[in-house]
């Protein structure tokens, strides 16, 4: 792949990390007061680049499993980023965190 491209996909992650912290944050997913700032900085800086190693810390004990979330559907596989806002925004209404493939068979099960 050419730089570009490297670049483009991991300024996307980094919007995508954003938007799900921005979302664990407005409805009060992330319980820890520090980890709260830490990612209201991640938010603002766009990067987890510029952590101390004790934000790090921090940041991997309470927000982390919040982040890299495994679906609850049989594909036994991880939400990816990109999706992972839409899959919380509709756990209450499936009945768990699912991938896209995963909440793709849910809806269309006859």
């Amino acid at each position: 792949m050419s730089s570009i491209v490297d670049y483009m996909e991991d300024l996307e992650s980094r919007k995508a990390l954003a938007s799900v912290l921005e979302y664990l944050l407005e409805c009060d997913m992330i319980e820890d007061d520090r980890a709260r700032g830490i990612s209201r900085q991640i938010i603002g800086e766009q990067t987890l680049d510029n952590l101390t190693e004790k934000q790090i810390y921090r940041y991997n004990q309470d927000v982390l499993h919040l982040v890299e979330v495994a679906c609850d559907g049989h594909c036994a596989g991880s939400i990816d980023i990109h999706d992972l806002v839409n899959a919380y925004g509709r756990d209450m209404e499936l009945g768990g965190t699912y991938c896209q493939h995963c909440m793709y068979d849910i809806e269309n099960q006859h």
